[in-house]
């Protein structure tokens, strides 16, 4: 029932993994399931629709997710000798996303502080291998979870370069508090601790995108409302006339996907019927990577509330893609041995690469 069940799932997100999710105007975003805000404004048929096969999709996995980590748990510590150590800052934004905040206001106000290619959250495919196969660092960095305090001079800024009058400058002080609430709330939602296992952590990564995804939404209203008051002349110096500037790429290598699957196999040393099913899920990572790429931007747009909406759309992909390689990873070590599930939690992707 569990394999038919993580079957059923691969087969339900494979169907979607090629759409992209709108973002309403007023809505929650919760990774790429919008919940819209009581202003009056109704979804779509299709997006309801979408929403509830993601839904489905979610509880399929997290049914199985679960009965596999409370088995996965007793096999290390079994095979090990251990208990499951400490949690410790594995210094990637997927698990604490308040680290990505400074350069995603960055790319959103291109602000004095950015740089030509300033975005360093991590969007793509190798960034979520890398953050679920990484040794844990010996202890925790409280810094990571500390707020990001950059509101006050964001405005100083925005105020200068577009001279608001007397009812522009209320709605930027509204988007100024608007920025210090997504700070703060980031900062609340910091875990505790990140779990050792990968699929946990992959786990994990799908509440921060959403967490993320949460803490963008409080700018839209008053991000929109702000640009929308502006004059053409203040608009573009709003924009900061770097709309259309090209970026980092964030493609897929061509080599990416089968050296982590290789990797996998490295280290676990599969069975011919395992190795069958790793190479059957290779292809669902080509899809999830597929879909990432679909929303890797050649060059950002040209306001900031459309690159806020190209960043929203690009961590749906991304919670998708985290999805599709959480349950395909799970199914896969559902059936190792014990040692085989040690040597598969115990991986350390970063060191290797």
């Amino acid at each position: 029932m569990r394999t038919i069940g993580a079957c059923a799932a691969i087969a339900v997100l494979t169907a979607f993994l090629s759409s992209s999710s709108p973002c309403a105007a007023f809505g929650i975003n919760i990774g790429p399931l919008h919940v819209g805000l009581p202003f009056g404004v109704r979804h779509r048929a299709r997006i309801a629709a979408e929403r509830r096969h993601r839904l489905a999709l979610h509880h399929r996995a997290n049914e199985r997710t679960v009965t596999v980590d409370k088995t996965n748990s007793a096999s290390v510590e079994q095979a090990s000798g251990l208990a499951p150590g400490p949690a410790s800052n594995l210094g990637s934004a997927l698990l604490y996303p308040g680290l990505a905040l400074p350069a995603i206001y960055d790319d959103i106000f291109r602000t004095a502080h950015s740089s030509a290619n300033s975005s360093q959250w991590p969007f793509g495919y190798e960034p979520i291998f890398r953050a679920a196969f990484a040794k844990p660092a010996p202890s925790q960095d409280q810094r990571a979870c500390a707020p990001t305090d950059r509101a006050t001079a964001m405005v100083r800024q925005i105020k200068d370069a577009t001279g608001p009058d007397a009812a522009q400058s209320r709605l930027l002080e509204k988007l100024g508090n608007a920025l210090g609430q997504a700070a703060g709330y980031l900062a609340k939602s910091c875990p505790k601790e990140i779990p050792e296992q990968p699929i946990a952590r992959l786990k994990l990564m799908q509440s921060q995108i959403e967490v993320l995804s949460m803490a963008l939404d409080i700018l839209r209203p008053p991000l929109q409302q702000f640009e929308q008051s502006l004059n053409g002349r203040q608009k573009a110096a709003f924009a900061a006339a770097h709309g259309g500037e090209t970026v980092d790429g964030c493609a897929t290598a061509p080599s990416a996907i089968s050296w982590s699957i290789g990797q996998i196999e490295q280290s676990v040393q599969p069975s011919d019927a395992q190795r069958q099913t790793l190479t059957d899920i290779e292809q669902t990572f080509r899809n999830a990577a597929s879909d990432l790429d679909t929303h890797c931007p050649a060059a950002l747009p040209h306001t900031p509330f459309a690159r806020l909406e190209a960043i929203q759309s690009g961590l749906d992909a991304e919670w998708r893609a985290v999805l599709a390689i959480q349950v395909g990873l799970g199914d896969f070590e559902a059936g190792l041995s014990d040692q085989q599930r040690l040597r598969f939690n115990t991986m350390d992707l970063a060191a290797a690469r």
